[in-house]
């Protein structure tokens, strides 16, 4: 792991509950002092505010830390978990995220472009939208297609659902009846007219009624009545959702 002494300096400041003024403050007076948090425990930490430029962060465990308003300018997060952590805001612009897990962070208004994004995990849906890289026009032509084909290898579209730029795309994912049924419970609350429309759910619900437990066909329900077309999708889908709506009323344990 990183320096001890530096990890708790930074842990203690952040539980102050000042925008971590003293582990910001020592920085200012230390300036040439090399931070290595390579490997550390932050779970849960209360860092926002905190200075942390050209800090070495790989494989540092950030997951459901509260990271808003941190500097990341230079800094390395190579192989960080930043699963469900709040980044609202944070300017990530040109950082190396190679290899992170951004697994159900908070990334609304996360400047995201430029980044280095290769092997960046998604086992779960982020919350809110970033400013994801741009991708060139022919790149992204070639993702849409790709994701859209049934004829594309269930293999394939699993690793587009999880890893960055596929996660772009997620919406045709989950409306590609070639989705391992797994991603496709997995993203279906997120895009629940996408997952209506999937050819592939009434062959599931034939082969086996409960392949959907109780409570994701609640959510999934739930999230399709947001929808601003849900009475057209209740009626262009109305077999499905009879099917949805008797799963979602059985016991938990069904």
């Amino acid at each position: 792991m990183g320096y001890v002494v530096q990890v708790e300096r930074l842990r203690a400041s952040g539980k102050e509950n000042n925008g971590c003024q003293t582990w910001n403050q020592w920085r200012k007076r230390h300036p040439r002092i090399v931070v290595d948090l390579s490997r550390a425990d932050f779970w849960d930490a209360p860092l926002g505010g905190a200075d942390l430029t050209r800090a070495d962060l790989t494989g540092a465990d950030l997951r459901r830390a509260d990271l808003t308003g941190v500097d990341f300018t230079g800094a390395n997060l190579v192989g960080a978990d930043l699963g469900g952590a709040d980044l609202h805001g944070v300017d990530l612009a040109d950082g190396d995220l190679r290899g992170v897990n951004l697994s159900e962070a908070l990334l609304e208004g996360t400047n995201m472009q430029a980044c280095q994004l290769h092997g960046v995990r998604f086992t779960a849906p982020v919350q809110g939208e970033p400013l994801w890289p741009e991708l060139a026009a022919s790149e992204w032509d070639a993702l849409q297609e790709e994701a859209r084909s049934p004829t594309t290898p269930a293999a394939r579209l699993a690793k587009l659902a999880m890893s960055w730029p596929g996660y772009q795309v997620l919406q045709l994912l989950v409306g590609n009846p070639n989705l391992p049924q797994e991603q496709v419970i997995a993203f279906a609350p997120r895009f629940p007219a996408a997952f209506l429309a999937n050819p592939v759910l009434p062959w599931w619900f034939m082969e086996d009624p409960n392949w959907l437990l109780p409570w994701q066909a609640r959510e999934v329900l739930e999230r399709a009545r947001q929808e601003l077309e849900w009475p057209a999708l209740a009626q262009q889908y109305v077999a499905l959702v009879a099917l949805l709506e008797r799963r979602a009323g059985q016991n938990k344990r069904g």
